[in-house]
């Protein structure tokens, strides 16, 4: 069939597909669906098929008018990352390399296309050793060494921003902003005080991203961005967002990390000696920091609380998300010493409206 002969109107276009599948058993593939309706017209003409759709988007709505079974790929584990590599890499690559190919996965975030995107990187430069190039991953980048020069489609930056380009401009703001949280995982009040929204507007941003699968939910209330995703956050979040909006969000996001570490204090010690009320600087909602992140008194107040409960309760711990060399970013000196021992701040602060303390 021509393509003049092809019809214009999706309706005829799905009932020439009826007429060309009436007497076939066939497998079709739809990969990349945008949308369920752009999958709709496929299905009503492939009644004795099978079909497999994929898609970086849940589709819910196939759900609710097909019936239909549906498979979240995850994450590749170690040891398939590293069979995948041997694969792909051969054994003259892999031989004798082993720890170094380990550590490339983990900085590919055992995320397929990344793997294979580095492992086209190693075979097009063959005295280019594994470890070296786990250093220059480390070093410069994940996202702009994985790049691909010469294929604009083909490299994880491209796959990202399809993605990213299909939310709606209210969710790739506070995908943006969730860039800002120091650590990878987070609550979803947390991203309340981010955005400068309630929990239950947060809770439906989170929904959408998690439909584009750009964060992952690990509990009613917890989400997780991969490493990378939250690479090309940060990238998108230097882009698009001006940096007042940066600044008022960082703010947002350290006052609502001292308020329920405030809280949490009170359970430990309700007898505490507490601070003038005029130390405690008013919440900012509008304001440019003094530095990213964190202004003068916040920081003040911060260094205060570090020393009162260093010297009053030793067990509590630093949270798993603040790493000794500073890399969880600026945010995580408001929170350090304040994390109970059971590692959860939402059990000694109730959430409140605009994203009231809880864990982040």
């Amino acid at each position: 069939m021509t393509t003049d002969e092809m019809p214009v109107d999706t309706d005829e276009r799905a009932g020439l597909l009826r007429t060309l599948l009436a007497d076939s058993r066939l497998l079709l593939l739809l990969d990349n669906a945008a949308t369920a309706e752009q999958v709709r017209p496929l299905l009503q003409g492939a009644q004795r098929c099978r079909v497999l759709v994929m898609s970086r988007h849940a589709l819910r709505g196939l759900l609710v008018t097909h019936d239909v079974r549906t498979l979240t790929l995850d994450l590749l584990s170690l040891e398939q990352s590293e069979q995948l590599l041997r694969m792909l890499l051969g054994p003259e690559r892999w031989d004798g390399n082993e720890a170094a190919i380990a550590d490339l996965a983990g900085l590919c975030g055992h995320l397929p296309p990344a793997l294979r995107l580095a492992a086209a990187h190693l075979a097009t430069r063959p005295r280019l050793s594994p470890a070296e190039f786990a250093a220059r991953l480390d070093r410069e980048g994940q996202l702009a060494v994985l790049d691909v020069d010469d294929d604009l489609h083909s490299g994880i930056r491209a796959a990202f921003e399809l993605s990213y380009r299909s939310l709606p401009t209210a969710t790739r703001r506070a995908y943006r902003l969730i860039g800002l949280h120091p650590g990878t995982g987070f609550s979803t009040a947390a991203v309340g005080a981010l955005i400068g929204t309630g929990p239950a507007d947060a809770a439906a941003e989170l929904d959408r991203l998690a439909c584009a699968h750009l964060v992952h939910q690990t509990s009613a209330e917890r989400w997780r961005m991969h490493d990378l995703l939250r690479e090309f956050a940060v990238g998108k979040l230097e882009l698009d967002s001006p940096q007042e909006e940066r600044d008022t969000a960082g703010l947002r996001i350290v006052d609502w990390y001292l308020r329920a570490c405030e809280k949490a204090m009170d359970m430990v010690d309700p007898h505490r000696r507490r601070p003038p009320a005029s130390t405690v600087p008013p919440r900012h909602r509008g304001h440019r920091a003094t530095a990213p992140g964190i202004g003068r008194g916040r920081r003040r107040l911060a260094g205060d609380r570090v020393r009162q409960c260093r010297r009053r309760r030793r067990p509590l711990r630093a949270p798993r998300s603040a790493r000794p060399d500073g890399a969880a970013g600026p945010h995580a000196v408001a929170a350090l010493p304040f994390q109970p021992a059971d590692g959860r701040l939402d059990r000694h602060a109730p959430a409140g409206a605009g994203g009231g303390p809880g864990d982040g």
